[in-house]
């Protein structure tokens, strides 16, 4: 009898193990293991975010404004691309995405896209600043600023909640 409600026990502290154990395991495994697996996350974190602006926060893109530009961030007040593999994602998207270097070889208005911040919460869980701004003349009067969480799923990065913080 005590063999059993050894045997008992112990099922029931493995359970209770793996209870606790493999969500850890689960975690670590997304863990971005090197800095080049976290800058192949971060790339797929502004891939989700850039495209989540194009279908649903701005959905109300001026008719006019035919192209989107995407920036990395400023160096010394100067816009940067975002990198090359996150550009390459958006070839053949409509209306035509190029990066911000670009915006000055084309005479239309745009609605350009930046991201400033990528804080991992979690391995699984990020926080996003970002915003979407008129380039050249753009027939929207302001700029916008939003909090973005994502949440890494089935092996992609999905946006779950958005919030505008700021209107300029």
């Amino acid at each position: 009898m005590s063999a059993r409600i050894s045997f008992t026990y112990l099922s029931g502290v493995f359970a209770m193990l793996s209870i606790f154990l493999a969500p850890a395991a689960l975690a670590a495994k997304a863990v971005p293991a090197t800095a080049a697996t976290r800058t192949a996350q971060e790339d797929n974190i502004r891939i989700a975010v850039f495209t989540f602006q194009f279908t649903q926060a701005y959905s109300g893109r001026p008719a006019n404004c035919p192209y989107y530009f995407l920036c990395g961030g400023f160096v010394h007040k100067h816009p940067y691309n975002p990198r090359k593999t996150v550009l390459d994602h958006f070839a053949g998207f409509k209306p035509p995405v190029y990066g911000i270097t670009e915006a000055s070889h084309y005479s239309n208005p745009a609605v350009g896209c930046k991201i400033d911040l990528v804080k991992w919460i979690s391995p699984t869980e990020v926080h996003v600043n970002a915003e979407m701004f008129p380039v050249d003349g753009a027939q929207i009067d302001f700029a916008t600023g939003y909090n973005y969480t994502l949440i890494l799923k089935n092996g992609g990065w999905t946006v779950t909640k958005h919030k505008m913080v700021w209107i300029q």
